[in-house]
């Protein structure tokens, strides 16, 4: 945070500006400057980069930050997660978090919570889901409530949690829906195009993994969490087709027409009707 006037507090918003990354990073380095001890460093050429400042980004703080609040307190992950717009927890794990035993036990701790999360939600109320997985939800959830009666939802919770952690069984979770691989690890569509299919590998192949490629995925699960998603796919990409078709170039933007087509289709299915709002596919 920065203020604009020259002198005490801000008196109203208009004088607290965002500061400029030029100055942190200048501040950052002028900070290695006064207090690192680059004497007492071994040469080293990746060294001598970071004395003179030519490898030293404000974007490098981020591990640090990520860092810095699991160790104060795992079951910030997810919001970690969402707070650098990762598309999963395995995306903070493999990049930000390392490979620290505790740290890793937390990240699947915090996946089994929002697995039982999600399979309470889906027992316990009436939304409807999209995708290959949709049948086998709907068929747990059946199963829930016939074994529910009288219950409590404490119970419930407890009975579920207990079915996850004996069946080791994580969801992994993405902004345009979730991943059940690990009950057809052999159908993952994101390792059959990369070639990597194994009946042990219960983990998605990050590299070949995208909305379009899960949506024909036998292990892919959507709900109405991801409905904003969807919803801006659609929008981004009817709109590309509208501008194209005024400059005579419709044809041309056939990718776009079919993502628009099947993004309404599945807002269609989770109660959205996109052609409801005036927005057509």
């Amino acid at each position: 945070m920065s203020f604009s006037a020259s002198r005490g507090l801000p008196k109203n918003k208009l004088s607290v500006g965002r500061p400029y990354s030029d100055n942190v990073n200048l501040g950052q380095k002028d900070f290695l400057r006064r207090y690192v001890d680059w004497q007492a460093l071994p040469p080293n050429p990746e060294l001598d980069a970071y004395r003179d400042g030519r490898s030293l980004h404000t974007h490098q703080w981020r591990k640090t930050f990520a860092l810095y609040v699991i160790q104060v307190d795992s079951r910030m992950l997810p919001h970690i997660s969402q707070h650098f717009k990762h598309l999963s927890l395995a995306m903070t794990e493999q990049g930000y978090i390392g490979r620290d035993p505790e740290i890793i036990e937390a990240m699947s701790d915090a996946r089994a919570r929002l697995t039982i999360r999600l399979l309470y939600e889906a027992a316990t109320g009436d939304a409807t889901y999209a995708g290959n997985m949709a049948p086998w939800l709907e068929a747990h959830r059946k199963s829930v409530r016939a074994s529910m009666q009288d219950k409590t939802p404490a119970q419930i919770l407890s009975d579920l949690e207990h079915e996850v952690v004996e069946h080791d069984f994580r969801i992994w979770f993405a902004d345009h829906g979730k991943c059940l691989i690990e009950l057809k690890p052999e159908s993952a569509r994101c390792h059959q195009i990369a070639g990597t299919t194994h009946w042990e590998d219960s983990n998605p192949n990050f590299q070949y993994r995208e909305p379009s490629v899960c949506v024909g995925c036998e292990c892919f699960l959507i709900d109405r969490e991801s409905s904003g998603f969807w919803r801006k796919r659609y929008l981004d990409n009817h709109q590309a087709v509208l501008n194209a078709e005024r400059i005579g170039r419709g044809n041309e933007f056939y990718v776009a027409r079919q993502r628009a087509r099947q993004a309404a289709a599945i807002l269609h299915v989770l109660g959205e009707d996109v052609e409801e709002n005036g927005h057509d596919a």
